[in-house]
């Protein structure tokens, strides 16, 4: 006889035995009344079961079904919270590489380069966006030209800018100016790195794609109107050096309650920070260029305001470098170099009697490169100050240098139209056969073009 078995009994109610196991169950019922008791009870659960499963919609496929349903949820949450991980990474990454942007459009980015661009696309519509333009132009090249390391080429670039006719604004003229400043651009844009030079486009292209401006400068600005009598007056006072008094003009227009035309008023504004930056008010002028840049942040002389506020608050640190040198200038055998530096900060001020006075002293103690590049820098500063016989003197003595010559010759052209010899000023303005691999075509063009406007005052 076999022994109790529940489990025996549970496999017979669900009919599960066969053969010898269902018949050793079956004698061990009617025998074991215990076990047979359980077989019984057991019996009525199974069927009570069966019939439950049968009267309900749950079926038999109940415990796959909410398994497949709790996997898809688990699934659901994953995805939740794959995305909610993914967009605060995404946030993260988008707040570092604003961040990032913003450090290096304050540091490293260079606004000089992306400024000469914006300017490249400026359609100058006016004598007066031309004219202030030329200020700015006479600001860069002070600039360029107290630095050793420019080149003859960049100098080149910014003299013909000088030397657009502002009054015979013909659209043949504007695309002139525009190729030259383009030009300008390749030249700045080879001296820079191409890292970073990637990185100024990845910038452009951010500030474009949110229309922001990640330095620390960014303004916004707004309309006004102006009468063009009081310009004239006050531009003609400017023109004759009579700063104050050109300033008082402009102050009216760039902060009376008049009407007439915005350029005007814009003009104004810039002419304003220019004269105080002229008369040593470093501060007050870095303001007013703020305020060009605030209040027109869309014109042309927003962009140059920019740099020019910029340079204007450097001005006092420049001024205290030169009594610095000076004083070194001043100990027994102190270098050519050293009077060299002196006449470049003096240069980059615009300052051209000081300049011109410590570049000759330079040329006095010293030969070679220097020597040339400090005859050069020393005829320009005597042309702008209206000495040409001497500036035609230096420039003479440069033009033999191959690496000064073709510059030379056309400050040396300028100079004798200046001095009414025009016979000289032609011969002088032909460039060099060897200089043709330069890709030079432009400015012969223009030398040509502009000789008739300067000969005509214009």
């Amino acid at each position: 006889m076999m022994p109790c078995d529940k489990l025996k009994i549970a496999e017979y109610n669900e009919g599960k035995l066969s053969g010898a196991d269902l018949f050793a169950v079956e004698e061990h019922l009617k025998e074991c009344s215990e076990c047979s008791a359980y077989q019984k009870s057991n019996e009525k659960l199974e069927k009570l079961l069966n019939r439950w499963e049968e009267k309900t919609e749950v079926s038999k496929k109940f415990d796959s079904n909410l398994l497949a349903k709790a996997e898809a949820l688990t699934n659901k949450q994953k995805k939740i919270s794959f995305i909610f991980a993914s967009a605060w990474k995404t946030a993260v990454a988008f707040c570092l590489m604003l961040v990032v942007i913003t450090a290096y459009k304050n540091t490293l980015y260079d606004d000089s380069l992306q400024n000469l661009k914006a300017i490249s696309k400026t359609e100058f519509s006016s004598k007066i966006e031309i004219k202030d333009f030329k200020i700015f132009v006479a600001h860069r090249l002070c600039r360029e030209m107290a630095a050793l390391s420019a080149d003859q080429k960049s100098l080149m670039n910014y003299e013909f800018m000088l030397s657009v006719p502002e009054n015979i604004l013909l659209e043949e003229q504007k695309s002139d100016l525009r190729e030259l400043i383009n030009e300008g651009v390749k030249n700045q844009e080879a001296a820079r790195n191409i890292a970073l030079r990637a990185l100024d486009s990845a910038v452009n292209t951010v500030e474009e794609a949110f229309g922001v401006d990640f330095s620390f400068a960014a303004t916004k600005g707004f309309e006004a109107v102006l009468p063009s009598t009081i310009y004239k007056q006050a531009t003609l006072d400017f023109e004759n050096g009579k700063y104050e008094t050109a300033f008082a003009g402009y102050y009216t227009l760039g902060y009376g309650q008049v009407g007439g035309d915005e350029k005007l008023r814009c003009s104004s504004l810039y002419r304003m920070a220019f004269i105080k930056d002229m008369l040593g008010s470093r501060e007050e002028a870095a303001a007013y260029y703020k305020n060009v840049t605030t209040q027109y942040p869309a014109s042309t002389q927003a962009i140059m305001s920019d740099e020019m506020g910029k340079f204007a608050k450097q001005k006092n640190s420049i001024e205290e470098k030169i009594k610095t040198l000076k004083g070194a200038a001043e100990e027994k055998g102190a270098e050519a170099s050293v009077y060299f530096k002196i006449a470049g900060l003096y240069l980059s001020l615009s300052d051209y009697e000081h300049a011109a006075e410590y570049y000759k002293t330079s040329i006095d103690k010293t030969y070679g490169a220097l020597a040339v590049r400090s005859r050069f820098n020393a005829g320009w500063c005597y042309k702008n100050t209206g000495n040409y016989k001497e500036a035609a003197r230096m420039f003479s003595l440069v033009s033999p240098e191959p690496a000064y010559k073709l510059l030379a010759d056309y400050e040396l052209s300028l100079t004798y139209v200046k001095l009414g010899d025009i016979a000289k000023a032609v011969e002088a303005s032909n460039l060099n056969e060897n200089m043709k691999e330069e890709n030079l075509g432009i400015y012969s063009t223009l030398i040509k073009k502009y000789f008739k406007a300067v000969n005509n005052g214009r």
